[in-house]
């Protein structure tokens, strides 16, 4: 059987290019040197292609995924989708509401960002040629997913070390509260939202990184009551931006085994029905 044919769409809009096809070359030559597939990194790759990925150059920001200053992507890509925004744009911040006070996860560099958008790809593409559910490696979950940060199917999720930020944790730090401060309003200025109704639980709830929760460190043990000089654990923006660099931008390969599943995909003829893409539009001005 020929080679099937992946075609890389739209690489013009992708920063650091030659970064991205070095990952996507690298990971993939198994199957180039073996035969089984072919890669078109073209600018004008054929639309025939029994494979495509595209790099979407803007992500559809929520109310869940911005919040302020605060750009928290639910996903990098998806399935034959490659978003740059949402990787341009991830950060972290002490106070949603100044900007001066985020970090991006991903620096404009061919180390980080183009790394990144490389890792993304190679995940994107290991979907497409078969990497899915848990029969396609051993340690996949339902999704074909890893949490092995040196895998190419790695998701942060399954990291052994990964909480969701509500919940605290290891990446926390102490704020000592100052006059005029309500649960709501700090839950607000971290990104716990809505203020009004769960972000101050979330709060109030988070443990530290010594396992105390908030709520056996206020002494009124009532959320709504509050003292200057008082500490509370937050979420500490410097831990979580360096854990998701060390995990993202870890050089990732692809086991032997899941080589092989690739290559039984594509002996097959198998090809994925491809998801709608995400829609689209430009983002909101940062305030």
């Amino acid at each position: 059987m020929a080679a099937q044919v992946l075609a890389l769409f739209n690489l013009a809009a992708v920063p650091f290019r030659d970064t991205v096809e070095t990952i996507v070359k690298r990971a993939f030559a198994p199957l180039v040197d073996s035969g089984d597939l072919k890669i078109d990194l073209s600018d004008t790759p054929a639309a025939s292609a029994d494979h495509r990925l595209t790099f979407t150059a803007t992500y559809d920001w929520d109310d869940y995924s911005r919040r302020g200053c605060f750009f928290r992507p639910l996903y990098y890509g998806v399935t034959g989708e490659v978003l740059l925004e949402a990787i341009e744009r991830r950060n972290f911040c002490a106070n949603v509401t100044r900007c001066d006070s985020c970090e991006r996860v991903f620096r404009r560099s061919a180390d980080e960002q183009g790394k990144m958008i490389g890792v993304t790809a190679i995940h994107e593409i290991g979907h497409m040629l078969g990497l899915m559910g848990k029969a396609a490696f051993p340690g996949a979950n339902s999704e074909g997913h890893s949490g092995d940060p040196a895998n190419g199917m790695f998701a942060i999720n399954m990291h052994k070390d990964f909480n969701p930020i509500e919940m605290g944790g290891p990446r926390t730090r102490k704020y000592t509260i100052v006059s005029g401060d309500t649960l709501s309003g700090i839950a607000h200025r971290i990104g716990f939202w809505p203020a009004g109704t769960y972000g101050w639980k979330f709060l109030y709830d988070l443990k530290g990184k010594d396992g105390t929760q908030n709520k056996t460190l206020l002494k009124s043990g009532n959320p709504h009551k509050i003292w200057p000089g008082e500490q509370i654990w937050v979420p500490d923006p410097e831990a979580w931006v360096a854990f998701n660099r060390i995990a993202f931008l870890k050089d990732k390969t692809f086991s032997a085994e899941q080589v092989t599943t690739m290559r039984k995909f594509l002996k097959s003829g198998g090809n994925i029905i491809q998801l709608p893409a995400v829609p689209q539009r430009a983002p909101a001005p940062t305030p």
